[in-house]
C-alpha cells in the first residue's frame, strides 16, 4: 500500500494503478484500498474503469463523501453531466447538511442547461452560510448569463467583499460592465482581474473584447496575441485576423489565419478573411484561388444543412 502511495506521489501512475490492483486482490473489502485505485485510474485517464470502482465504492456500505464528489466531477469530465447530477442529488438528500455536495450539485445543473435548479441549490446553501463564497460566485454568475445584470453585479460584489484576491468577482464585473456598452469600466475591471490571475487565458480574452469594442486596436491585438500564448483558439485568431486587417497587417493576418481548423461553422469566416488579405497585398492568384473556396464551402454548408434536416 505504501509504495502504491510513494508511486502516486511520483506521479508514476502506471504503476501505481498495477500496484494497487494487487493489494487490492488481496484485500477486496478494503473501501479505502478500492478508492485510491479508483484515483489511480483517474489519474491514469482511464475513466471507465474508475467509475466503475467508484461505483463499488459507493454501493458498498457506508459511502465516504469524497468518494461521490470525486465520481461526480469524473463523470462532468467523462462529458456526462446529467450522470454528475443524479449521483449528487441522490447523496444530497443523505446529506442536507453537506454544503460542497449541494454547490457540487449546482454546478452539475449548470451543465446540463438547468439554470433555475442550479439557482436553487445555491440559494440553499446561502441560506444556511450567506458567506459561501463559491455559491455567491456560482449564483453571480448564472445571474449574468440570465443578462439579470443588477443581480449578478450584487453577488459579485459580495465576493468582493469577502475576498479582495478572487479575480473572478472582478472578471465578472467587467464582464457586466462590457455587456452594457460602459468599456472603460470594464477595462478597469478587468485589467485587475489579469493582475490577480496572469495566466488566465479567459481573463485575457475578455480585455481584448473591451479594448476592442473601446476602439484601442493595438492594445487589443497585443492582448489577443496573449490569449493564443496561453491556449490556441480558432475564435481568438479569427478575431486577431479582423484586427490585423483593419490595421492594414496583411502578412500577419494570413499568418495567424493558417492554423484556423477548417470546420463548418468557420470555414466561411476564414476563407474570407484570407481572400481580403491576399487581395489587399495584391496577391490576385490567392485571392481567386480562396474565393473560389469560400464559394465550394457555401454550398457544403448548404448541402449539410439540408442533410441535417432531412
Amino acid at each position: 500500500m505504501r509504495k502504491a502511495e510513494l508511486y502516486m506521489q511520483q506521479k508514476l501512475f502506471d504503476e501505481a494503478v498495477v500496484m494497487y490492483k494487487k493489494v487490492l486482490a488481496e484485500r477486496p473489502d478494503d473501501t479505502k484500498v478500492r478508492l485510491q485505485y479508483a484515483r489511480a485510474l483517474a489519474a491514469n485517464s482511464l475513466y471507465e474503469r474508475s467509475l466503475a470502482e467508484y461505483e463499488k465504492v459507493i454501493s458498498h456500505g457506508p459511502v465516504p463523501i469524497e468518494a461521490v464528489r470525486e465520481a461526480g466531477r469524473l463523470w462532468e469530465d467523462a462529458g456526462h453531466p446529467e450522470k454528475a447530477v443524479a449521483l449528487f442529488q441522490k447523496h444530497a438528500e443523505y446529506n442536507a447538511d453537506d454544503t460542497e455536495l449541494k454547490v457540487l450539485l449546482a454546478q452539475a445543473y449548470v451543465m446540463i442547461g438547468n439554470i433555475a435548479h442550479s439557482n436553487a441549490e445555491y440559494e440553499s446553501v446561502i441560506m444556511k452560510n450567506p458567506s459561501h463564497k463559491e455559491a455567491l460566485v456560482g449564483l453571480a454568475y448564472n445571474y449574468f448569463e440570465l443578462k439579470k445584470y443588477a443581480k449578478a453585479a450584487d453577488y459579485f460584489s459580495r465576493v468582493q467583499k469577502l475576498d479582495m484576491s478572487d479575480e473572478r468577482a472582478y472578471c465578472g464585473m467587467g464582464r457586466i460592465y462590457l455587456a452594457q456598452g460602459n468599456f472603460s469600466q470594464a477595462i478597469e475591471n478587468l485589467r485587475y482581474a489579469q493582475e490577480l490571475k496572469q495566466d488566465d487565458p479567459r481573463i485575457k480574452f475578455f480585455l481584448a473584447q473591451a479594448y476592442s469594442r473601446n476602439e484601442d486596436d493595438k492594445q487589443a491585438i497585443k492582448t489577443y496575441e496573449e490569449v493564443l500564448k496561453l491556449k490556441d483558439d480558432n475564435y481568438v485568431r479569427l478575431q486577431l485576423a479582423q484586427l490585423y486587417l483593419a490595421n492594414a497587417h496583411y502578412r500577419k493576418a494570413i499568418s495567424v489565419l493558417q492554423p484556423v481548423t477548417e470546420n463548418r461553422d468557420i470555414v466561411y469566416q476564414k476563407k474570407l478573411l484570407l481572400s481580403f488579405a491576399y487581395g489587399a497585398q495584391g496577391d490576385l492568384d490567392s485571392f481567386w484561388q480562396t474565393l473560389g473556396q469560400i464559394k465550394a464551402a457555401v454550398i457544403v454548408i448548404v448541402i449539410v444543412g439540408i442533410v441535417g434536416l432531412g
